[in-house]
């Protein structure tokens, strides 16, 4: 929640940075919290996580949007929930989203339960003679990025 002194920007600022990476054995990276900014932090990964155990997908999406967030606008253009719930829907969400099918068809397999839509109706309304099983799966990340960046943008901005 945002205080009197911090701005929206300084909030995500402080959660980007929170996030450290570093390698596998196998050369995988992920992401975590460190663990200064556990405290401050954890209760919100967990909630982005969705009934979901803690995953690699999850914190680097995480990360990805509080990025992407910062990135959107200038520095000196200021962040609101509104201007950034428009920017998640209109491009930072399909920005984030994977574009291979083989990546796609892997995330859903991991938790199947992914591959359930919140939100059935919207999903049905684009389903014509072009549309395959690939683009229904991005359809559904996409669903997923937004309804977690929805979720982060309000924890920051609940108090407003």
């Amino acid at each position: 929640m945002i205080t009197k002194t911090e701005t929206l920007r300084d909030q995500l600022q402080d959660l980007n940075d929170s996030f450290k990476q570093e390698r596998r054995e196998n050369n995988s990276c992920y992401f975590f919290l460190k663990d200064e900014s556990k405290n401050k932090y954890q209760d919100l990964i967990r909630e982005l996580h969705m009934d979901e155990m803690p995953n690699d997908w999850r914190y680097e999406t995480i990360k990805d949007l509080v990025s992407n967030f910062l990135e959107y606008f200038s520095d000196d253009e200021e962040l609101t929930y509104d201007n950034l719930q428009d920017a998640l829907r209109e491009s930072i969400a399909d920005s984030i989203a994977d574009y291979s099918n083989s990546g796609l068809f892997k995330w859903l397999s991991e938790i199947p339960s992914r591959a359930s839509f919140e939100d059935i109706h919207s999903a049905i309304s684009c389903i014509d003679d072009s549309v395959d099983l690939g683009y229904l799966a991005r359809l559904r990340q996409i669903e997923e990025i937004e309804i977690m960046g929805s979720n982060l943008l309000y924890h920051f901005t609940q108090g407003e």
